[in-house]
């Protein structure tokens, strides 16, 4: 949409006597033409009026013209008014009244030719010529007009008008000092021309022209020059984000739509098409509705996508559909209910589809349908906003968006954009005042290059946060960020935020719930909202960046670190290798967490050290600073939220204190909020951004220090753990039970062992821990665990894949083998197949739609585990080759034993495999056996001899010897979802 350009003649003047030949050189002029209209404001007025007609007075003139503005120019968002003389004085009437009583203003520039701000000294000698002329008497030095304007301006601010002055040098009648209004503003001064050739331009090269072309257009390389000096300012955080490693670019993955809403923010004319395109009317419902009376429900209609879209078409466009959706919304929320069987009777189509019409359309339900209506009309929202806030928990990738954000859409779009750090602000500067700063050497503020930018290239400036509660001084950056918001408001500054969530809900919630709300918009959490497959993206790409090789990991540990980033992160951190040197896990079945936090406490404390080249933090030890705090939490109980003042710091660990939380990885600082004599007084807490690092922490001070300085305080926190109630007592009692364990401090381990809660920790733990590190005790406890029944299933099952004693030489398959022919037949029983029948009416249904019960395996289980000869490889096999038939919801322990077997001993394996199968006819065991076993088998390349032998002998063997065929077919899609996922490092 185009902007408008409003010409305001002075005294005696009008549109075509006092401009000349402007109009027509504008109008020659393609960069003004495609971006301008061109209009007049025209008054009556004569130095030569007759006495008796007198002209209207200054007020007047002013109403006049905003009643111009409001009727015959109300569709333009943007004028720029140019001023001659008189024509100035009225202008800024009109501009004072709109600022003083808060009234729209949509002019935003003002050109001044030659206006007498303070008045004229020739109109005070010309009044006594004519001294019935109203206008000379209000130009007069003094005059009651212009010392009410003056005084009124000087009180108002009206720094959102960009304003230029225009002198002439030959002007006789406006003084140069009078035309500048002070020497402090924007001004020009051309010379040879007088108060009226001042407008009266003769070419494009004339310099009154060029300097309304440069006012209104901008000067194309000084706006270019400080568009780069803006994205210097980005390129210098993403950096320095990069070498710190809270931007990593390979790692980026697109999730759920926050980017496309941010694409939707800072460029709405690109993606408006799209939106309008998800539109939804409602019209069944509205159609419904009507029937039983129900008024006021608008049907929803889209207008049709232009062919080429201005951001004024958007705002109006969106502006008229949230109308229509907030108008629905309201309605169906104070709808309590409809009764369908009024909508049925009424319906005009056969009695039998009445039903299916309405209880099929989910539409027609009130409160899904006002929940389905408050997501469309969130992107709808956006183009109205100024602001865009991401808030979510530490890890979760603020700065990886913000930054790539930058990179992949406003570098590449040409999008001028100064990104900053919540702590760049902590100094005296405001945030405008920096921006402005660094575009004055280009003769720009910030709204001012905006402003021009916006009119050269139709895309708005953004400035971006990153990380508001990084800065160190909270109070001072939240008034900051309130001024600013303020000031951009309805401006072509759009500004991005992002802040951890529930910093931002204790610091700058007064900004989403005071007068600043209706122009920002909030998205929260990124990670709650990506997909599956984003997830997996990012784990492999986390991997790739740091250079692990992961062969193989289970299910259980992807859906671990794929859904918590910050653990993510500190694996990554943990295990980081090199391009020369990559860090190779073979197999990942479990997170040792213990060995996670320790591995990244001693790198994290280098890799603070090594960032800082003042002299001062590298002789203050980091650990000192975190053991404080820890033992602080300690002693006090307090496990969160220690006041900072408290903590006793001097100024080197205070300085060493910011940089590790600069991280905002290890410690997060806060401001909460203390209630003293009934007053709120602000104080600064600091805690741990990760609650179970801290527990490590704590865990490790207790061992290491307090044990030995004070042993009253380690023995109440050992029997602290044994009461559940206790906050921290899951997450310390089992970081303390590692670090004791690997300790080899007999003494120490077999005090705790002694615990109730230490043999808690143990049968949460059994599956994860080192062999090594289990004793004679620890064992005897695990037999005693086969009592509880989901504890004895895990006991059993994770056996299974122990099966190497030599590996294994503590907790293996043979020692629960052992344990369980310890056992009379009864409890033998209980422990083996009650545990894998433990939902007795579960029914497993198979590619032949036969039913097989469970417990048609119970016959075979007491026959096996009833006799001495359990102990027997054959009667073993059959065992595990039932279990694994039997409960495949844990296939995993299972699959390692039965291919280890096939690899290692294929006649054992195909001769129990095929007595199983005989069993049954072939028909069950064929399929589950070949399919589920061989055929996950066979997806190993080094195998492929051995299966294909299998299964001709098997095949050979067996009654029903097509089903091995049948089998493989049916079953070709499942070989894909392996239990083990591999995760090779990918190519550079």
């Amino acid at each position: 949409m185009k902007e408008l350009l409003l010409f305001i003649h002075g005294l005696g003047g009008n549109a075509d006597s006092t401009w000349g030949s402007f109009k027509d050189l504008l109008s020659d002029d393609e960069d003004i033409r495609k971006r301008y209209d061109i209009a007049f404001f025209e008054y009556r007025t004569s130095i030569g009026l007759k006495f008796w007609i007198r002209g209207a007075p200054g007020q007047v003139l002013a109403d006049a013209l905003k009643s111009e503005i409001e009727l015959r120019y109300s569709t333009y968002e943007r004028i720029t008014i140019v001023a001659h003389s008189l024509g100035g004085l009225i202008a800024k009437r009109f501009i004072l009244d709109r600022l003083k009583y808060d009234q729209r203003l949509p002019v935003f520039r003002i050109l001044f030719y030659a206006t007498p701000h303070s008045g004229s000294q020739l109109a005070s000698i010309a009044k006594y010529v004519s001294f019935m002329n109203r206008h000379l008497k209000q130009l007069c030095k003094k005059s009651d007009f212009v010392d009410l304007l003056n005084r009124e301006w000087a009180q108002i601010d009206s720094s959102g008008v960009k304003k230029l002055y225009c002198i002439g040098g030959d002007d006789a009648i406006v003084s140069p000092r009078n035309a500048a209004e002070n020497w402090g503003n924007n001004y020009i001064t051309v010379g040879n021309k007088g108060h009226r050739s001042l407008v009266k331009p003769t070419s494009h090269d004339d310099l009154s022209y060029i300097a309304l072309k440069k006012f209104i257009c901008g000067d194309p390389e000084s706006l270019k020059r400080a568009h780069s000096s803006l994205d210097a300012l980005s390129k210098s955080k993403i950096e320095k984000d990069v070498v710190n490693s809270k931007y990593i670019r390979e790692v980026f993955v697109e999730t759920s739509d926050v980017k496309e809403y941010a694409r939707w923010f800072v460029r709405p004319e690109l993606f408006y098409s799209k939106m309008l395109k998800t539109i939804k009317g409602y019209s069944s419902l509205a159609r419904y509705l009507s029937l039983i009376n129900v008024e006021g429900f608008k049907t929803i209609v889209a207008p049709p996508p232009p062919a080429k879209t201005t951001i004024g078409e958007v705002v109006a466009g969106c502006e008229e559909l949230e109308a229509a959706y907030r108008s629905n919304i309201e309605l169906l929320s104070n709808l309590e209910s409809i009764s369908f069987r009024d909508v049925e009777s009424k319906l005009e189509i056969p009695e039998e589809q009445r039903y299916y019409a309405i209880h099929l359309n989910p539409d027609f339900y009130p409160k899904y349908t006002v929940s389905t209506m408050e997501k469309q009309v969130e992107p709808i929202s956006l183009f109205r906003k100024n602001t865009f806030l991401l808030t979510s928990p530490a890890g979760h990738g603020k700065t990886n968006f913000i930054c790539d954000f930058i990179e992949t859409v406003c570098f590449k779009r040409s999008i001028p954009c100064a990104c900053f750090s919540g702590n760049d602000f902590d100094g005296d500067s405001d945030i405008q005042e920096t921006i402005s700063n660094e575009l004055a050497k280009y003769d720009y503020d910030l709204l001012e290059f905006a402003d021009d930018y916006y009119s050269q290239y139709q895309k708005y400036t953004v400035v971006a946060i990153d990380g508001l509660n990084e800065s160190r001084n909270i109070e001072r950056l939240g008034a900051k960020l309130e001024r600013f918001l303020k000031v951009i408001a309805g401006t072509n500054v759009k500004c991005i935020l992002t802040c951890r969530c529930e910093y931002f809900e204790n610091r700058f919630n007064q900004l989403t719930s005071g007068p600043l709300a209706s122009g920002i918009f909030v998205y929260d959490d990124i990670v709650a909202k990506t997909t599956d497959r984003a997830k997996d993206k990012l784990l492999r790409g986390y991997l790739r960046h740091f250079n692990i090789q992961v062969d193989a990991l289970t299910n259980y540990v992807h859906k671990v670190l794929s859904s918590d980033p910050l653990l993510l992160r500190f694996f990554c951190e943990s295990y980081k290798g090199t391009q020369e040197n990559i860090t190779v896990l073979h197999r990942l079945y479990h997170l040792h967490r213990e060995e996670i936090f320790r591995l990244y406490f001693q790198n994290k404390i280098d890799s603070v050290k090594s960032l800082s080249g003042a002299e001062p933090f590298i002789n203050t030890k980091v650990n000192d600073i975190i053991f404080t705090i820890a033992d602080y939490m300690i002693y006090n109980g307090v496990y969160e939220a220690i006041q900072i003042s408290q903590l006793g710091f001097s100024s080197e660990q205070l300085d060493a204190l910011a940089r590790i939380v600069d991280e905002d990885i290890v410690l997060r600082r806060d401001i909460r909020i203390s209630k003293t004599n009934s007053e709120r007084v602000p104080m600064e807490v600091i805690g741990f951004t990760f609650d179970e690092f801290r527990d490590y922490i704590i865990s490790l001070r207790l061992h290491d220090s307090i044990r030995d300085q004070d042993p009253d305080c380690f023995e109440r926190h050992l029997a602290l753990l044994d009461d559940q109630n206790t906050q921290i007592i899951e997450g310390v009692g089992r970081y303390l039970f590692y670090i004791i364990k690997q300790s080899s401090d007999s003494e120490l381990i077999d005090h705790i062992s002694q615990k109730e809660w230490y043999k808690r920790v143990l049968y949460h733990e059994f599956m994860v821990i080192e062999d090594r590190l289990l004793n004679s005790r620890d064992l005897e406890y695990l037999v005693s665990g086969f009592k509880y029944k989901r504890l004895a299933a895990d006991i059993l099952f994770n056996a299974i894949s122990r099966y190497d004693s030599t590996t294994y030489e503590n907790y293996n398959l043979q020692f629960v083998v052992e344990s369980l022919l310890s056992l009379n037949g009864k409890q033998r029983y209980s422990v083996t197949a009650d545990n894998v029948f433990e939902k007795r009416d579960r029914r497993i249904h198979y590619h032949e739609k036969q039913y097989i019960h469970p417990d048609f395996f119970k016959n075979e289980i007491d026959e096996l585990i009833s006799f001495d000869t359990f102990l027997q490889d054959r009667n073993l096999v059959l065992f595990i080759l039932i279990l694994y038939l039997s409960a495949p919801f844990r296939f995993g322990s299972l699959f390692r034993y039965l291919s280890h077997l096939l690899k290692n001993n294929p006649e054992l394996f195909i001769n129990s495999a095929v007595e199983l199968a005989e069993r049954d006819g072939g028909s069950y065991f064929t399929v589950r056996v070949n399919s589920d076993l061989i055929g996950r088998i066979f997806h190993e390349d080094d195998l492929t001899t051995i299966v294909a032998k299998c299964l001709e002998e098997m095949s050979e063997k067996l009654v029903r010897p097509s089903q091995a065929l049948v089998c493989f077919e049916y079953n070709f899609e499942y070989l894909i979802s392996l239990e083990e996922r591999s995760y090779g490092l990918l190519p550079r």
